[in-house]
This record gives C-alpha cells, sequence and structure tokens, in this order.
C-alpha cells in the first residue's frame, strides 16, 4: 500500500489519478478484510474478541457450538448463491467499512 504514496510526487501526472485510485480501491479492501475478520463467528477473530465481553460459562458454551457456527459462517458467506440476498455484506459489514471509509476520506481532506 505505501509503494503508491511513495512514489506519488515522482509519477506524470496522468499516473498520478491512477496511483490514488489504486491506494483507495487497496484502503477499501482492507477494510473489508477486517471488517469480514471481526464476524463472531469461528474461526475468525471476531469470536476471540467477543470472548472477552462474555462470561467464563457463555464462552464456552460458544466454544462448544464451535462446529454448527462454521456452518453458519458458511451460509453467510454463500448467502447471496443460497438466498439471493446478501445477508452478510448488507445487514452486517456494509455499515462497518463505510463509518471507517469516512474516517479515511475525511484523513484525506
Amino acid at each position: 500500500f505505501s509503494f503508491p504514496l511513495r512514489w506519488w510526487k515522482y509519477a506524470a501526472p496522468e499516473w498520478q489519478e491512477k496511483l490514488r485510485e489504486f491506494s483507495e480501491i487497496m484502503v477499501l479492501l482492507n477494510l473489508r478484510l477486517m471488517a469480514f475478520n471481526l464476524v463472531p463467528l469461528p474461526p475468525l477473530d471476531g469470536q476471540k474478541i467477543l470472548g472477552l465481553f462474555l462470561p467464563e460459562a457463555s464462552y464456552t458454551m460458544l466454544l462448544q457450538a464451535e462446529g454448527l457456527l462454521s456452518i453458519a459462517l458458511l451460509l453467510l458467506v454463500f448467502s447471496p448463491l443460497i438466498f439471493k440476498k446478501d445477508l452478510l455484506w448488507e445487514g452486517f459489514l456494509n455499515p462497518i467499512v463505510n463509518f471507517f471509509w469516512n474516517r479515511v476520506l475525511r484523513l484525506n481532506a
């Protein structure tokens, strides 16, 4: 990600726009990966973060249901193919990505 930014000042004007677009795509991709990783289902990191806030008994139950929750994650990932609606991105992840994306754009302004 830092490569285009390092060469920004040396690039020809017609390449500066391409470098900016590439940088935006990379930031958006990283934000989407971050948001997906925060889904509180195994084997993603969101489950471990959720475990920090749950009582120990509840977290133990969550760990015991790990197999079923992994299937739920697969259903969410493949929901556009199964249900003809993207349950994961529309309902949960897009608001997170948009929140952070708006913060990134404010840094550039």
